[in-house]
């Protein structure tokens, strides 16, 4: 794949193209080409007094014209560490007033690249490269929505990133401004837990859309990695999505832990428009078949929720999920999972994605009951939730642990991100779990599946200790 790669401010081509080598090398296998674009920024700047040294040879240039007087620029201003709780507020109380006056020019100059270079499908970007990338990003997606114009850019890696630019007011586009813009196609969110803007980042962050949006932590500062394991790790996050749970599987099937039997949802249903990148080719299945309200405007309702916390995890979700949301195919699905189960007979567990969590859940609990009341033996011994939700009712709503006693008793692992805006909803999952049979496991990262790293081993050996623990029937 081809990606155009955007500078910081005061860089150029020739420092981003060391920086990103070691990336790159590692990238590149016998089974996989990929191939870097640089591009300087449009404006020619110096570095500020005393700063020569740390950016390098120049000639050095910038992205953004924000209008202001040397001692006054962003880059001044952004040293001045915000005194607000919230990402939002952060970028609002360092540089609210920032007036992107090159807008225009700008989203040209990158568009007339990406014409010239129509093999470029992704973007990598950094600090206020990855602002301008952003800014592109959503303009790309503006003129397709008005225009139909094919958009070029698929997917997008920020290193310390910033959210984009507004193109008539001053100021960034943020989560939590009740606006419709988001960025939708799959991105790669890279920070440090050390930078001391890491308040952009997250921000830029909460602006994707969080079932496309990987969360990277390198736990160094406002840096682009250049070495180490972390660069072996952040190139396995790069990979394509297809196959999200091949290293998970790998790993238990070494030891004949566990293999896996993947089966599509019942519903049939159609990619979100502008996400086609994201889900692949059709066709697309759904387990739920909504009904009085979309599932893009739940995605719309969860934006920001990281923000919003109320006493318990249960009453934020609550305040979160639309009170129309139902379904019509909740016996439909239960069944089919039965009827799968029926004809695997060595299937003893079960392992459920975001909205396959929450039909997992649901199943469980029906064969529950259904052993207490009619004794009859539950084949599912164990559960694995990813990036869980708690489990659906019949028609509408969910079951929660502040309003019922019956609790799932079986083991089970519960993964989770720390930055998965939807967090809230895999602890309700969790608190409705039996917790001496139940283990949390935290990613570290959003609403995904890990695919590589260290996090692979440590999420294999929990894996191992549940299955253990079920074989001793804990």
């Amino acid at each position: 794949m081809h990606f155009l790669c955007l500078h910081g401010a005061i860089g150029n081509t020739e420092t981003i193209t060391i920086q990103l080598a070691p990336l790159l090398k590692e990238l590149n296998t016998d089974n996989s080409i990929t191939t870097f674009h640089y591009l300087n920024g449009p404006l020619l700047v110096s570095p500020p007094p005393g700063f020569e040294a740390y950016f390098g040879v120049g000639p050095h240039y910038r992205w953004i014209d924000d209008g202001q007087k040397p001692g006054k620029s962003t880059i001044r201003r952004v040293r001045d560490l915000p005194t607000s709780e919230s990402n939002d507020d952060a970028m609002r109380e360092v540089l609210g007033d920032v007036h992107c006056r090159n807008y225009t020019d700008l989203m040209d100059y990158i568009e007339g690249v990406l014409e010239k270079n129509p093999e470029i499908g992704g973007m990598i970007a950094y600090s206020e490269g990855a602002a301008a990338a952003a800014t592109y990003i959503l303009d790309e997606q503006r003129r397709h929505r008005e225009d139909g114009r094919e958009r070029q850019i698929k997917c997008a890696m920020f290193v310390g990133g910033w959210p984009a630019m507004r193109r008539d007011t001053k100021g960034f586009i943020l989560a939590d401004d009740g606006g419709d813009e988001m960025i939708d196609i799959p991105t790669l969110h890279v920070l440090g837990a050390n930078d001391p803007y890491r308040y952009g980042s997250e921000a830029l962050f909460e602006t994707c859309d969080p079932d496309a949006a990987e969360f990277f932590d390198m736990g160094k500062g406002h840096t682009l990695p250049r070495s180490g394991l972390v660069i072996s790790e952040l190139a396995q996050s790069s990979q394509t999505l297809s196959a999200q749970l091949g290293p998970l599987q790998k790993n238990l099937a070494d030891d004949n832990t566990a293999s896996f039997y993947c089966v599509n949802a019942p519903h049939t249903t159609t990619a979100p428009g502008g996400y086609i990148e994201y889900f692949g080719h059709p066709p697309h299945y759904r387990w739920l078949n909504y009904v009085g309200v979309g599932i893009d405007a739940i995605y719309d309702t969860v934006r920001g929720a990281r923000n919003k916390q109320l006493g318990t995890p249960e009453d934020t979700f609550r305040s979160l999920i639309p009170p129309e949301l139902s379904w019509v195919n909740y016996e439909d699905v239960l069944s089919y999972i039965e009827e799968i189960l029926e004809k695997n007979p060595d299937i003893e567990g079960l392992l459920g994605y975001s909205e396959g969590a929450t039909v997992g859940a649901a199943y469980i609990l029906r064969e529950q009951r259904r052993e207490r009341e009619t004794g009859r033996t539950r084949q599912i011994k164990c559960a694995i939730f990813l990036a869980g939700i708690p489990p659906v009712k019949a028609e509408n709503g969910f079951i929660f642990a502040d309003e019922q006693e019956e609790m799932i008793d079986l083991p089970t692992v519960h993964i989770v991100g720390a930055n998965d805006p939807f967090r809230i909803a895999a602890d309700c999952l969790y608190n409705i779990c039996d917790t001496d049979s139940a283990y949390f496991f935290d990613t570290g990262k959003g609403h995904t599946i890990p695919r590589g790293g260290p996090v692979i081993d440590e999420l294999g050996d929990t894996i191992r200790e549940l299955v253990q623990r079920t074989k001793e029937g804990c």
